[in-house]
């Protein structure tokens, strides 16, 4: 995905404090994915309120600004070439995967032998997506707003519990 298209995710406000600075410091090329993440959790948190641009007078590459918007385009420039993620975020992250996908079987295998069955499919079929999804914080979201890392977080639980609702009227 292009800085372009990413830029129309941000409010309009932000858009037009930040755009320009943003485009010339990202340029055209397609970004890596942690860059494309970066830019998608800073989009949600400055639609939650996480930024909001104040004077354009001033400049905020190369300056200390208290701006978050500032902050973020210096993180952007900075930082998303690399993946944040320590060895011990790694096995953080891959601890929960595996506990999740333990516990998720387990439960799902009890629900199926206590006659559940409906709740048994959405507990075996979903634990691995979840287990990813939990564990996102602690890899690819690492060091992203906590606004951002909610909505992410909480937005793809609710699209994979509508999924799994979807699958069981047809």
């Amino acid at each position: 995905m292009t800085p372009a298209r990413l830029l129309g995710l941000y409010p309009r406000a932000w858009r037009d404090r930040y755009g320009d600075e943003f485009l010339e410091l990202l340029g055209e090329e397609s970004l890596s994915l942690q860059a494309t993440i970066d830019i998608i959790a800073g989009a949600i948190d400055a639609r939650l309120g996480g930024v909001t641009p104040a004077d354009s007078s001033t400049s905020t590459i190369g300056t200390t600004t208290n701006e978050r918007g500032g902050f973020m385009l210096k993180m952007i420039a900075c930082e998303s070439q690399k993946l944040r993620m320590s060895m011990t975020d790694a096995l953080i992250s891959a601890g929960i995967i595996l506990a999740m996908a333990i516990v998720g079987s387990v439960a799902g295998t009890w629900l199926r032998q206590s006659g559940m069955g409906v709740a048994a499919d959405f507990v075996l079929y979903m634990t691995f997506p979840f287990s990813m999804v939990v564990s996102m914080p602690f890899s690819f979201l690492k060091g992203q707003p906590w606004r951002a890392q909610a909505a992410i977080v909480g937005g793809t639980t609710l699209i994979l519990i509508g999924i799994f609702g979807l699958t069981r009227l047809f």
